[in-house]
Formats: structure tokens, C-alpha cells, sequence
């Protein structure tokens, strides 16, 4: 099992500080999307096969 996590929410008052912030302790590039609704900062993943 390479992946547990489906999906989940962590709401920020400060984007930029917080994608910042997970960057450093999770040692990985978010990647940014803007929707009609929210912002969102999206971790890595592999598409399923």
C-alpha cells in the first residue's frame, strides 16, 4: 500500500505562509490551484493506473 491518505482539508488564513510552512516539514513542493471557491495547495501524487 504506497498511499493511505485520500484527501483532506487544513484551512489557513495565509496561503503563502502555510504552503511555506508544509513545504519545510514535509519536504515537498505543493502545487498551486486556484478554483472559483477556494485555493488550494495540492501535495504529490501518482495518478491510479
Amino acid at each position: 500500500m504506497k498511499s493511505v491518505i485520500n484527501w483532506f482539508e487544513i484551512p489557513v488564513a495565509d496561503m503563502d505562509r502555510a504552503i511555506k510552512f508544509y513545504e519545510s516539514v514535509m519536504q515537498v513542493a505543493l502545487r498551486r490551484e486556484k478554483r472559483a471557491e477556494a485555493a488550494l495547495a495540492i501535495c504529490p501524487h501518482e495518478d491510479p493506473a
